[in-house]
């Protein structure tokens, strides 16, 4: 899907999803050569504002995903992973001024299955979102959060816990993304972990990246 100088506004309720329940997966790539194309997400809604994954894969190139503003009992200003099969890979572009509400300012794990999804960011930059608990990531039960490069920055949770993560069971492994500025109203700044069976894998972070409470 090439969004190059292109602008997909939601209605307010519409938003792009990815596969179907029970259905066989499937894979959309979002690529933006002039980085100028915008994916604005609905503002009204239960979650996964943007872009919403059902048992499928995301690779996101390039482009803009903003504007998303969950006002339902779900999370994800931007997007949604229903389950455990669902995977996002972000190599570049932005996703950012998203408002998850009460959970997950940009992605929210939505755990359908009972084991949360895969992130894997490469590159791009995360900002500018919010959500009472987790700016960035939320997950009650689990997934697999992997920070390799780009930027994660500016993102708030705003009445809670985890500028960036606030996860329970979950694999995350920093080793390459930049992570700065990033607040929470309560504990971790970066990133709050609320169960000690949560692994944290710090590689040449730096002190606010491992801003971390279990």
């Amino acid at each position: 899907m090439g969004i190059r100088d292109r602008e997909y506004k939601s209605n307010g309720i519409n938003k792009i999803t990815v596969g179907e329940k029970n259905k066989a997966p499937a894979h959309l790539i979002i690529c933006d050569r002039g980085g100028t194309g915008t994916i604005k997400g609905a503002t009204k809604g239960w979650g996964g504002m943007g872009i919403y994954l059902y048992r499928s894969t995301l690779d996101f190139f390039g482009g803009k995903i903003t504007g998303g503003k969950v006002t339902g009992s779900g999370g994800g200003g931007a997007i949604a992973l229903d389950d455990s099969n669902c995977v996002l890979n972000i190599y570049g572009g932005e996703i950012s001024g998203n408002n998850g509400k009460v959970i997950g300012g940009a992605v929210y794990f939505n755990c359908l299955d009972g084991k949360g999804g895969t992130v894997n960011m490469y590159g791009g930059e995360i900002s500018g979102n919010k959500a009472q608990k987790g700016g960035v990531f939320f997950s009650e039960r689990g997934g697999t959060v992997n920070l390799i490069g780009g930027t994660v920055s500016g993102n708030s949770a705003t009445s809670n816990d985890g500028g960036v993560i606030n996860m329970a069971g979950a694999d995350i492994t920093i080793s390459g993304t930049k992570i700065n500025g990033n607040t929470a109203k309560r504990y971790g700044g970066a990133n709050y972990l609320y169960d000690k069976s949560c692994p944290l894998y710090t590689y040449d972070a730096s002190d606010e990246e491992r801003n971390v409470l279990i």
